[in-house]
């Protein structure tokens, strides 16, 4: 062996010992870096490793991607396994050299974005979609959708027309009682009984009574004449009371004298008789002391006889003059009586007068007050409609707006025409100034009032001092005392010609009526009542004035309720209550009740419902990740921002009528609601409406609906699913749009809602048709109540009545799995006028399930019958804005031509309308619209004086003509040519096939137009799967998805209970942390530690 021997200088030793350190540190460092890129990488691919253990089940049924639940450890170790091997190099041979030698020292897994998170499985949903949607079925939603929105807002005016009728019918007592009382009462201020200067005739009687008056007035000579006598009669008054004194004096001195006399004759006789009786029983014995008593009378009556002759002479010279002076002042009175009879006489007459006039001026005066009272009425009056109008102007002005923006719509036309009429009642700025007006009159009336009631007060005055002195006059006839009383001369009515002439002066302004309103001192303002009082309403406002301004207590007579109306009201309340609950009672529509499930049927299989995602079995992926929480809250918050239309509950159904708002109102809001809704989501037509459109379409592809059969969707997106087994029996989408845990429930709900939102629709047939409207006008006439506006909101009633009942059996079609045309023609139409009579009207058909009978489907040209009935409806509507100004009965239509509007009709030529132009629908309706404006504006001058009954009837004749016309022009069968085909494309290509036609056959606005709009509405087929495309619109997307995961989750349960699991344990992605070391050459550990686990710490998150 041969021996090398070396050396080595100190320098290079020097320089080697920094230098292999450093390479050494260098190589550890480069090793270190690489050993972090190769654990990223190895933690990457063993995610992705961990991530193809999807769930088959929920991938081939749903098309979701989850990992199978799984506890965490068990994930966590498989990783660990899957890290170590990825990260051990292994070779056929196994002589690769281990340059890093990992070592895994732990794995930490966090599961994250569960499918019970609703933008989790939106965003998955949306991924799927993305390349299975069915892109035609999608673009012809969109294309119906745009038409539905366009024909909504005409429904929309019917609706708001309508809710303006019931408003005004509730005002419509005010404004009669308001316009009579003006015209009929307020007019006739100066008159009364036909005349025509009631205050003038007045002043001029009173002014006669006063002159009369004047006459009777008695002249002083009279009084001077009547005190005279009186002095006469207190003198011969006086004589006469002193000899009736001196006469009762000598007779009473001479009735004592003859007392005396008469005492001693009788004292005399008795002692002559006694003297004689003693003689004869003694005989001749002495009888001395008789005889001297005798004697002794005797004398004193000589005595006493000189007194008494002398007191008798005296008595009857006294009684002489006595006599005298009676006779005297008997004299004196005769003349003194007559004197004063004369005098009364005269006062009564005065008084005779000066009542007359008093009464004159009574009557004036209330009557002033009754108007006054009118005045202050019809102020009260004016300003509850104006309050009400005040109410109702956001309302008008809504309707105003819509007609605005649908100028050339058939019904914006229709109700366009008379809307000015119908609101002119309810102006306010009019209301305004017809206030201003009357309280003006008030002010002027009161003046006149107090004028009035002065004069009057001082003729009662008058009055009452001339009786007064009647009184006296009377009271000295019959007792004129000692005759010291003096008769004055009465001047109490000398002043009565000045106050005549003072009230004279301050009624100066009160003329008759037509001078008082050329002067402007008194004038009663227009109010346009249009329609004008019936007769009926007329008799309501007389018994309302006697009741209200001459106190009595009259009542209307109440007229026995029509019993057609009475029936009507019963039996659209019953299809209101049926509609309502979304069935007929008849199973085909509401499933069979014993196998209708309900959610509450979990609890008795002892499975958690809490769990579903709807019902709180969200897991938030919050607590995981911090980031995501944030997105997670602001989702939320927007996700519910917009209210569902369809959780709005089920209002009015126990109170349907003509005149309150009720269920078909509550509903018809809610579709309103509905296409706003849905309006503002199109309107955007970005990516928020295209994630819709796809979590839509995948519902109805994934899911069941009341009319799948043979439990395969449309479209259906699974492989092998086992469609059979799943919770809900059909009414899987149904469950999703109203959420109710009875499938019975949702499918009512659906019902419902296809029946009101095809009531929309269907409103904007029946108003649009002519023969329907005439129809519902001839049976509101007949069962109306007594305002003109009974009429209208009954025809309303009839014609909502008629869509409901209409839209129910079209709902009973469209689960049965038929089509239904968006906006129905006369020939798809089911409830005709005679069906509907006998339902509503006659009581002849019972019930609803009556109602509905098998019909033989006419086969209908759809191109034909959507052409002719959308050009029928616009001659009617343009037919309605020619003829509103010569018509006040805007609700009147008539069905049948009389004869003497047919001659009025056969006057107009329409032969050379056969002529007419236009290439598209568009030009050939402004054409027609500029035709009829030049032919009919002079015809309805001619006619305005005919009435309202003539007016309609020669509507219906002109359109008649007009249609026939028309319909031979060969503009109109060449446009009829071209809506056919585009009609067949439709049907036999589908509705997306068409929409590049639009334009070049209905005209340059397209679809947007009113009559393309209706043209398409009436080629448009819907079935029920469309309806419920178009509900899902609504439904806010978290509330969709979270049902969604619902029934994810109950169908993987009854498909698989043994395997199945709470779908908040799906998670789409993990988040995966590892803590590896490797072997380092030179640097220490520690350096790459840090006090950390292991020197390299890598995470990876990713889901699918």
């Amino acid at each position: 062996m041969r021996l090398e021997r070396g050396s080595i200088t100190v320098f290079i030793c020097i320089l080697l010992s920094v230098l292999i350190p450093l390479c050494g540190i260098l190589t550890d460092l480069a090793r270190y870096n690489e050993a972090v890129s190769i654990a990223q990488t190895s933690l990457r691919i063993s995610v992705e490793s961990m991530l193809a253990a999807y769930d088959r089940q929920l991938r081939e049924q749903y098309g979701l991607f989850a990992v199978y639940p799984r506890d965490v450890e068990s994930i966590e170790k498989e990783i660990y396994e899957l890290l170590s091997d990825n990260l051990t190099p292994e070779s056929a041979e196994g002589n690769v050299t281990d340059l890093f030698r990992f070592k895994v020292r732990r794995v930490e897994v966090i599961p994250i974005y569960n499918l019970s998170e609703p933008y989790v499985l939106e965003q998955q949903v949306a991924e799927f979609m993305k390349y299975r949607a069915p892109i035609q079925a999608v673009s012809e939603f969109v294309e119906k959708l745009k038409n539905m929105i366009n024909l909504e807002k005409e429904s929309r005016i019917v609706e708001q027309n309508m809710e303006l009728d019931k408003l005004l019918n509730d005002l419509r007592s005010e404004m009669v009682y308001f316009s009579l009382l003006m015209d009929k009462k307020m007019k006739k201020i100066n008159s009364i009984n036909g005349t025509g200067n009631f205050t003038g005739d007045v002043i001029s009687k009173v002014e006669s009574n006063n002159e009369k008056e004047k006459s009777y007035k008695p002249k002083q000579e009279t009084i001077d004449n009547i005190n005279l006598k009186m002095s006469e009669y207190k003198e011969a008054k006086a004589g006469f009371e002193r000899a009736k004194k001196a006469y009762d004096s000598a007779e009473s001195s001479f009735k004592s004298v003859e007392s005396r006399m008469t005492e001693l004759q009788s004292r005399l006789e008795a002692a002559k008789s006694k003297a004689e009786l003693s003689e004869n029983e003694n005989g001749s014995q002495d009888s001395s002391g008789s005889d001297s008593e005798i004697h002794a009378l005797e004398n004193q009556i000589a005595e006493l006889q000189e007194e008494y002759n002398s007191r008798k002479a005296e008595r009857d010279e006294a009684h002489r003059k006595y006599t005298e002076t009676e006779e005297k002042l008997e004299g004196v009175e005769n003349e003194l009586d007559s004197l004063l009879n004369q005098l009364l006489n005269s006062y009564k007459n005065m008084l005779d007068y000066t009542m007359n006039s008093s009464s004159l001026l009574t009557e004036l005066w209330k009557h002033l007050q009754l108007h006054e009272n009118y005045c202050t009425t019809a102020v009260e009056l004016a300003y509850n409609i104006a309050s009400a109008a005040g109410e109702m102007e956001s309302d008008v002005e809504s309707l105003k707006k819509a007609i605005r923006e649908n100028p050339e719509s058939a019904v914006a036309k229709q109700i366009g025409a008379d809307l000015e009429k119908k609101v002119l009642s309810i102006d306010t700025s009019q209301l305004s100034q017809i206030i201003r007006q009357l309280e003006s009159n008030k002010e002027e009336v009161a003046q006149w009032v107090n004028a009035a009631a002065d004069a009057c007060g001082k003729y009662s005055v008058m009055v009452l001092n001339l009786s007064n002195e009647i009184g006296k006059i009377e009271k000295l006839i019959k007792d004129k005392g000692d005759g010291s009383q003096a008769v004055s001369m009465y001047t109490g009515n000398d002043n009565n010609t000045s106050l005549i002439n003072d009230m004279k002066d301050k009624l100066s302004g009160l003329a008759s009526y037509s001078e008082m309103k050329s002067k402007g001192t008194y004038v009663i303002p227009d109010y346009s009542l249009t329609p004008p009082p019936t007769d009926k309403e007329q008799q309501v406002f007389e018994i309302w004035h006697a009741n209200t301004f001459e106190g009595r207590n009259l009542s209307v007579e109440e007229e026995t309720e029509n019993q057609g109306l009475e029936n009507a009201r019963q039996k659209i309340g019953e299809a209101a209550k049926t509609i309502a609950g979304g069935s007929d009672n008849e199973g085909q529509n509401e499933g069979d009740e014993e196998d209708s499930k309900s959610l509450d049927d979990l609890k008795d299989d002892d499975y958690n419902i809490n769990s579903l995602p709807s019902k709180g079995g969200v897991k938030s992926s919050d607590d995981s990740l911090a980031q995501i929480s944030e997105y997670s809250r602001q989702t939320g918050q927007e996700r519910f921002v917009v209210s569902n239309p369809l959780d709005d509950p089920v209002q009015g159904a126990d109170k349907v009528n003509e005149s309150e708002k009720g269920f078909f109102d509550y509903e018809l809001e809610r579709i309103r609601k509905l296409f706003s809704t849905i309006g503002e989501l199109v309107k955007d037509s970005g990516e928020p409406l295209l994630k819709n459109l796809y979590l839509n379409e995948y519902i109805v592809s994934a899911f069941k609906n009341y009319t799948t059969k043979n439990n395969v969707p449309e479209n259906d997106i699974g492989w092998l699913r086992p469609l059979d087994k799943t919770y809900f029996d059909k009414a899987e989408v149904e469950y999703i749009i109203f959420g109710y845990d009875s499938e019975k429930s949702n499918i009512a709900a659906a019902r419902r809602t296809i029946t009101v939102i095809r009531m929309a629709f269907n409103l904007l047939h029946v108003y649009s048709d002519p023969e329907k409207v005439a129809t519902a006008f001839s049976i509101a006439s007949t069962i109306a109540g007594w305002t003109i506006f009974g009429v209208p909101i009954v025809q309303n009633f009839i014609l909502v009545g008629w869509a409901a009942l209409e839209s129910w059996i079209d709902a009973g079609k469209l689960m049965s799995g038929e089509e239904v045309p968006l906006i129905k023609t006369s020939q798809s139409w089911f409830l005709d006028k005679d069906t509907l009579g006998k339902y509503l009207i006659n009581n002849a058909i019972s019930s609803l399930k009556d109602l509905v009978k098998d019909k033989a489907e006419k086969l209908i040209d759809k191109g034909a019958e959507s052409l002719e009935e959308t050009v029928v409806a616009f001659i009617s509507g343009q037919l309605d804005e020619i003829f509103a100004s010569v018509t006040e009965n805007w609700s009147m239509a008539a069905g049948t031509v009389s004869k003497d509007a047919e001659n009025l009709v056969n006057s107009i030529d329409f032969n050379d309308l056969k002529n007419i132009g236009g290439d598209t629908l568009e030009s050939l309706l402004e054409s027609l619209k500029n035709y009829m404006n030049e032919k009919l504006t002079s015809f309805c001058s001619s006619i305005k004086d005919k009435g309202d009954k003539i007016i309609a009837e020669c509507k219906t004749g002109i359109l008649n003509r007009i249609k026939s016309a028309l319909f031979e022009s060969d503009a109109y069968k060449n446009l009829l040519s071209k809506v056919k085909g585009m009609a067949n494309d439709a049907i036999s290509k589908g509705f997306d096939a068409v929409t590049n036609k639009v334009s070049e056959v209905l005209g340059a606005s397209g679809s947007a137009s009113s009559g393309a709009s209706n043209v398409m509405g009436r080629i448009i087929m819907m079935d029920y799967t469309d309806y419920l495309r178009l509900m899902l619109l609504a439904v806010p997307e978290e509330k969709k998805t979270l049902r969604c995961a619902d029934l994810i989750q109950l169908n993987m349960h009854t498909a698989l209970p043994d395997n199945a699991k709470e779908l908040s344990r799906y998670n789409t992605a993990l988040y995966v942390r590892a803590w590896i070391d490797i072997d380092l050459w030179v640097i220490p550990e520690g350096m790459f530690k840090k006090g950390k686990e292991a020197m390299i710490v890598v995470e990876w998150s990713q889901g699918y």
